[in-house]
């Protein structure tokens, strides 16, 4: 009787402390998905899905709709267009307020014989976001360039459309991948040769998740 008395006030407590810790994660959780949902929607990724980036398909769209096409889907769109012949570079900025700061996606659309061929921006995000965001990678390559002053490698994650494919960039430090490395790059671009990005004669390898960087080579 004395012993149940003095366990049921720990058990409470237990049950409380639990309790708060789910609660504590399941806040973080929705703060986190509020987060990544204001990234994608203000730096113009909701608008057509990749490797269609702002209603502009590279392979397809004509490079004369491209300024047109961007000021169209992009409201944070920076009025400083830099366009030339082969290229037009665009910056966008959003306001992630569940995380209370700004974000910017610099970025060019590249032309090919008439039409855009290449679409690239720098970008600042971990890897899970494009994970949750894209699923799984088709296949990747590492770069085996290191930087010597800090140890960086870099990872690059392809994935492939009917015509087309988009890729990330992922900054690695050290010998093996987490899922919280920084996502530096992000583009899209089409088949080259009719041949799928991951048949590419360069070595490429399938998604091994998070891992040491030499299975990725």
């Amino acid at each position: 009787m004395l012993f149940s008395l003095i366990l049921r006030p720990i058990l409470i407590a237990w049950a409380i402390v639990v309790m708060l810790c789910a609660m504590a994660v399941s806040w973080s959780r929705q703060v986190e998905d509020q987060t990544m949902a204001a990234y994608w929607r203000d730096l113009g990724f909701d608008v057509c899905d990749l490797p269609c980036y702002a209603g502009i398909v590279p392979g397809e769209t004509d490079f004369d709709d491209v300024t047109g096409l961007l000021a169209a889907n992009l409201p944070a769109l920076s009025n400083q267009l830099l366009v030339s012949n082969s290229q037009v570079g665009f910056t966008v900025e959003g306001d992630i307020s569940a995380d209370d700061r700004r974000v910017f996606l610099s970025g060019g659309i590249y032309y090919f014989q008439g039409n855009t061929r290449d679409i690239r921006g720098s970008v600042d995000f971990p890897l899970r976001w494009a994970l949750l965001r894209f699923g799984a990678p088709d296949c990747a390559t590492a770069n085996p360039m290191i930087n010597p002053q800090n140890d960086m490698q870099i990872l690059y994650l392809y994935w492939q459309g009917n015509e087309g494919f988009y890729w990330v960039g992922v900054a690695v430090f050290g010998e093996h991948l987490t899922f919280e490395a920084q996502v530096f790059d992000i583009g899209a671009s089409v088949n080259r040769d009719n041949l799928p990005v991951c048949k590419n004669p360069s070595p490429m390898t399938a998604w091994q998740g998070a891992a040491a960087l030499w299975r990725y080579r």
